[in-house]
């Protein structure tokens, strides 16, 4: 089988391929789920001016701003849908800061859903062999990262479970460092994403994500973007991004005092 992560020209594409549990742990924590090597062909933060750039301009997709608070018409039933990339600063800081607050809310009122989408500024290609090829922003390891994160959602389903694994799982700088830890708080076993991932599946998930993120922006102007009963709504997202809590009072119909 070809080397999975052999340096690329110009733009970092990743294959999804069978990749087994590395032979070394990574130092730092012992992990058994497949990661990105590193290769010469990626740039690295600090290493060049284009890689600089890079990053400068992944803040500027994931940084908020303070904006007025609108208001809407209540509803009775709220499913809001999160996209999010799996190394997006912003991603990171609003599903550890701000989703644990609206999960403790979601356990207590069957009112409010979720469904997380982990594919953000990601895009695929198909070659003439059919093999379809992901291009992340954070490069390579995002791929990796969004493909397990799509099978573990994919595996525990609930939606309230799904939202109490991205709150402890993104907490770590890596996103799939805590994968197994996080894991064993909603039943999901490290050993079928490992399977899972295996398997032509996982790129189906991946390209399912990439189907239902394009439905709402092609490209996303903004990471994370979060969207309510399956509607884009710019105001509704600058406020969800200033304060989560507060827009989901302001929508659910008698859910908290406002």
């Amino acid at each position: 089988m070809r080397d999975l992560f052999k340096p690329l020209k110009q733009t970092e594409l990743f294959t999804h391929q069978p990749l087994l549990i590395p032979a070394t742990p990574q130092p730092r924590r012992t992990s058994k789920l497949p990661r990105a090597k590193e290769t010469s062909g990626v740039a690295m933060i600090g290493k060049s001016a284009a890689a600089l750039m890079a990053f400068m301009f992944s803040v500027l997709v994931c940084q908020s701003a303070s904006h007025p608070m609108p208001r809407y018409p209540p509803v009775d039933k709220l499913e809001i849908a999160i996209y999010y990339e799996t190394f997006c600063p912003d991603s990171k800081r609003f599903l550890t800061e701000q989703l644990p607050k609206v999960l403790e809310m979601a356990m207590h009122e069957p009112y409010i859903t979720f469904k997380f989408v982990p594919f953000g500024l990601a895009t695929s290609q198909t070659n003439s062999d059919g093999d379809v090829n992901f291009s992340c922003q954070h490069g390579l390891k995002e791929c990796v990262a969004n493909t397990l994160h799509s099978i573990a959602l994919n595996i525990i389903s609930d939606p309230l479970r799904q939202a109490q694994f991205l709150s402890c799982v993104m907490k770590d700088d890596d996103p799939t460092a805590l994968i197994e830890e996080c894991g064993a708080l909603v039943g999901l076993r490290v050993d079928d994403v490992n399977h899972y991932y295996k398997t032509k599946a996982a790129e189906n998930l991946q390209l399912l994500a990439e189907a239902e993120t394009n439905k709402i922006q092609n490209p996303l102007s903004f990471v994370p973007t979060i969207v309510y009963n399956g509607v884009f709504n710019q105001n509704l997202l600058n406020q969800t991004l200033d304060d989560f809590n507060l827009t989901i009072c302001s929508l659910v119909l008698g859910i908290c005092a406002i």
